[in-house]
């Protein structure tokens, strides 16, 4: 279950760091965006909410039953840096993500 989690997070994190790296960095912050994985047409099995920044792509991975996913992507000119993965119960606070993302977006830029 775990590679099926982290197959589409790896693929959406290099679909968005690399096509727009340049504008990204130069616009600054973008408004995230939200991915709704189905199974079937009506089941939906999470969301995924992505947001750029010039150094970073951050994404929140939300599934029923399973691990929230909190997850920062450092790059610079294209180059992408370090990966950095939070793991919080299925129910865990939601303030403990407000406290991950400024927790990520630190540890990537410190190690960027």
């Amino acid at each position: 279950m775990t590679s099926r989690l982290l197959r589409p997070l790896a693929l959406t994190a290099c679909a968005l760091l690399f096509p727009l790296a340049a504008d990204a960095q130069s616009a600054g912050a973008s408004a995230p965006i939200t991915y709704v994985y189905l199974r079937g047409v009506s089941d939906t099995l999470g969301t995924e909410v992505i947001t750029r920044s010039p150094s970073t792509v951050q994404g929140v991975l939300s599934m029923k039953g399973v691990p929230r996913v909190v997850w920062t992507q450092a790059h610079s000119g294209g180059v992408p840096g370090a990966l950095t993965l939070q793991v919080y119960m299925a129910n865990a606070n939601a303030n403990a993500n407000a406290n991950a993302n400024a927790n990520a977006n630190a540890n990537a830029n410190a190690n960027a």
